[in-house]
C-alpha cells in the first residue's frame, strides 16, 4: 500500500479530533446517523473502533433505535465519560453529524488523517480488516 493509496481514501486532509463525550451523548450520535436528515438524503454509518459494538433496529422510534452499545464487552453507561476520535470535519457537524459538536476537551492531532493513517499501516502492516459483527442490524 502506498501513500497514494491512502490518499485515495481520504483526501480531504482533515485533523484528527479527539472529544470527550458522555455514554448518552455518544447514543445521540449514532441515533443521528439513523435519521435521514431529507427525504432525499442517504443513512451515513458511522465506522467504530476495535471493541465497540452496537446493534440499531430502524423500525424503532427515532431515538432508541440504538441498543446494546458496549465497549470491549462492558455496556456503555449514559453517564460516563468517553473518548472519541474522528476527523474535524465530522467533529465540526459535517455531513450533518451535528451531535458531534456535542464533545468537551478536544485535542487536535498533528498532521493530518491521512498521515496518521499511513503512520499506522506502516508500523501495523499488514492491517487485516476489521471485525464485520462490530455493528449488527436488527430485526
Amino acid at each position: 500500500m502506498t501513500f497514494g493509496d491512502c490518499f485515495t481514501v481520504q483526501p480531504f486532509n482533515n485533523l484528527v479530533a479527539t472529544q470527550t463525550f458522555t455514554g448518552a451523548q455518544l447514543k445521540a450520535v449514532l441515533e443521528q446517523q439513523l435519521f435521514p436528515l431529507t427525504p432525499t438524503s442517504t443513512v451515513r454509518i458511522l465506522q467504530v473502533s476495535a471493541g465497540f459494538t452496537y446493534t440499531y433496529d430502524t423500525t424503532l422510534t427515532a431515538g432508541n433505535r440504538v441498543l446494546n452499545m458496549m465497549l470491549n464487552g462492558v455496556a456503555i453507561d449514559p453517564a460516563a465519560s468517553y473518548r472519541v476520535t474522528t476527523n474535524d470535519f465530522l467533529a465540526n457537524g459535517g455531513d450533518g453529524f451535528t451531535a458531534l459538536t456535542a464533545g468537551t476537551n478536544r485535542e487536535t492531532a498533528p498532521g493530518f488523517d491521512v498521515d496518521a493513517l499511513v503512520a499506522y499501516i506502516g508500523a501495523n502492516s499488514p492491517v487485516p480488516p476489521g471485525p464485520a459483527n462490530r455493528i449488527t442490524r436488527q430485526p
